[in-house]
């Protein structure tokens, strides 16, 4: 058994006819044994949106960027964050440069801060022709904090400014299924576009859709979809790290 790990935006959908091609190489992926997986810096509930919109088979989910894992059916782990941060993110909030301010629950993101526990990432969205001198002042002295860890991306117009407990990112829940499945890491192989995708792809036989210089370094290759990466995995003509 393989597992094959894909991120969506940019990836496993980059286009409507492309997605539905992804569709039918997971299908057959499948028939055979293998198992796949969906990781995604979306919510749950937006990922799971477009799983239903599309009709993607998969076996597990991983949501806010490996901050939650899903089976089918199942919550099979999480993360909780400290609310020892709140000060320090309502003082980017008032700053009001941001276009998205998303916190990362179990199953969507919240627009607002809760006054329970319960948040597993926070993210903002910013336009970046709207990043000013004192957003990035503060976003410097919130990086300071050791507890968590951060990641600063873009996507089209926009740049995503992420926290996240410490040692949490999209290899978070591939490494649980290694062990708990188990796989050897031969075994595994992952597929992503941005730089939210590249811990995974550096930790696994890790590839690339599109032109994204910063993964560049890490990648084995370059493919034009999730289905022509299939299709070389299943005829053993992948460039492999283990």
């Amino acid at each position: 058994m393989k597992l094959l790990v894909s991120d969506f935006d940019g990836t496993f959908y980059t286009d409507d006819d492309q997605v539905k091609r992804n569709v039918e190489a997971i299908h057959e992926w499948q028939e055979k044994g293998n198992t796949f997986m969906l990781s995604s810096g979306r919510s749950y509930e937006s990922l799971k949106d477009k799983i239903d919109t599309y009709h993607i088979p998969y076996d597990f989910i991983s949501s806010e960027d490996g901050s939650h894992l899903f089976d089918t059916q199942n919550l099979l782990f999480e993360t909780i964050m400290s609310p020892d941060i709140y000060p320090e993110i309502e003082e980017l909030i008032s700053l009001g440069v941001h276009k998205d301010f998303q916190i990362g629950t179990t199953y969507a993101y919240l627009s607002e801060l809760p006054e329970e526990d319960s948040i597993s990432s926070i993210n903002f969205g910013v336009r970046r022709d709207q990043i000013t001198p004192e957003f990035r002042k503060e976003w410097k002295k919130i990086k300071r904090n050791k507890q968590y860890s951060f990641l600063e991306y873009g996507y089209k117009e926009m740049v995503f400014f992420c926290i996240k407990p410490i040692g949490i990112n999209k290899s978070t829940p591939i490494h649980f299924l290694e062990e708990t499945l188990p796989l050897p890491k031969s075994q595994i192989f992952t597929v992503g576009d941005n730089d939210n995708d590249k811990c995974m792809i550096e930790d696994f036989n890790g590839y690339r859709i599109g032109t994204h210089r910063n993964l560049r370094k890490v990648i084995l290759d370059t493919y034009p979809s999730v289905e022509a990466l299939v299709t070389d995995i299943e005829k053993q003509k992948v460039k492999t790290r283990w």
